[in-house]
């Protein structure tokens, strides 16, 4: 099975799973952001999650993560190969000034049906 195949089906995957991770950020629920990810070469701690998170919630100390946040328009999936895709989310901030984004990766180039959250996070950016 490629969870990829319906693509629709996988982009709404990969949508969901970035807003687990970014409700879980915004609510500081570092343990629960660290279940909604791929489990990597170097796996995300709560700590280390929180650690990178501490930059964006110092300027956003008290983001919302509400139906904007949620948006299509707010989630960037690109494929740069046969079965790997870059992902990129606009964190929510109150002047909606979209500097601060999650970036991962979605790779499916050893098992098209994998157990588990797709998404490896990269980082926490502006």
């Amino acid at each position: 099975i490629d969870v990829s195949s319906d693509a629709r089906a996988f982009q709404a995957r990969i949508r969901a799973e970035m807003h687990r991770l970014v409700r879980a950020i915004c609510l500081r629920d570092f343990e629960e952001g660290v279940h909604s990810l791929r489990v990597s070469e170097e796996p995300w701690t709560a700590d280390r999650l929180e650690t990178a998170a501490e930059p964006y919630l110092s300027e956003v100390p008290e983001p919302t993560f509400d139906h904007r946040a949620r948006l299509a328009s707010m989630t960037q999936i690109s494929k740069l190969e046969d079965h790997l895709w870059r992902v990129r989310q606009t964190l929510p901030d109150p002047e909606e000034e979209g500097l601060w984004f999650a970036e991962g990766t979605v790779d499916l180039r050893q098992d098209t049906n994998p157990e588990g959250p797709l998404l490896e996070l990269d980082r926490l950016t502006t």
